[in-house]
């Protein structure tokens, strides 16, 4: 009787009570930041939850923030503002309106871009992307610099030693990404797709890419299915 009592003793000790979990098991919040210009704010998906941005918040169980910078000025600009919300990931999504506006010399956005992912890379790990393909054809007048510019992106996170997400390769001549004007949009100015921006395929392809990237690279677990 007594080894049955002993025995009936260790058994309840060893009992956990299915609400008691060990605090050392439950992972702390991952924090992304998204850095980038109007593709990271939405445009031109239908809604909220179509945006790249929700779906990798979705996918993935881990808190998400996002800032609109259209050009690599805004975007060191915003970063100094920012990092004392201590991200995980920052994803930096720009470059498409710095070929356009070409406020920086092309000579100098390459250190620039460097710099920033290498400011960045101190206090989160950083992917740099390159530019969603957006429709841009040999025949356009900047298709050159578009090629010149994700060069640069590249060229940049290999001197860092920082993981790219390549959205252009993802995404390049991919037609059914592009927005068409009869897209009906949330976002503004236009609230309807211009044939630049991504529609909800396009952003669809764009968090898929980021979550495979951070699946097979990032220490911490992806919590949510659907990734």
């Amino acid at each position: 009787m007594r080894f049955l009592f002993v025995f009936a003793a260790i058994v309840l000790l060893s009992v956990v009570h299915p609400n008691a979990v060990e605090s050392s098991t439950i992972p702390p919040a991952v924090r992304v930041l998204f850095i980038g210009d109007s593709l990271t704010t939405g445009a031109y998906a239908s809604h909220e939850q179509a945006t790249f941005v929700s779906i990798v918040g979705e996918s993935t169980g881990y808190q998400i923030a996002r800032r609109h910078v259209a050009t690599i000025q805004d975007a060191e600009n915003e970063w100094e503002k920012i990092k004392g919300w201590h991200p995980d990931i920052v994803i930096l999504e720009i470059g498409l309106n710095d070929v356009s506006r070409s406020l920086v010399g092309d000579d100098e956005w390459e250190d620039r871009y460097y710099s920033l992912i290498s400011s960045i890379q101190g206090d989160a790990t950083i992917y740099p992307c390159t530019m969603f393909w957006a429709g841009i054809d040999k025949s356009h007048p900047n298709y050159a610099r578009y090629l010149s510019y994700n060069s640069m992106i590249r060229s940049a996170s290999i001197r860092a030693k920082v993981k790219l997400i390549d959205l252009w390769n993802v995404t390049y001549g991919c037609l059914e990404c592009v927005s068409s004007p009869s897209d009906i949009s949330y976002f503004s100015p236009d609230y309807k797709g211009d044939g630049f921006h991504p529609n909800d395929y396009g952003h669809n392809v764009i968090a898929s890419e980021i979550v495979k990237t951070l699946k097979f690279t990032y220490y911490a677990p992806i919590m949510m299915s659907g990734g």
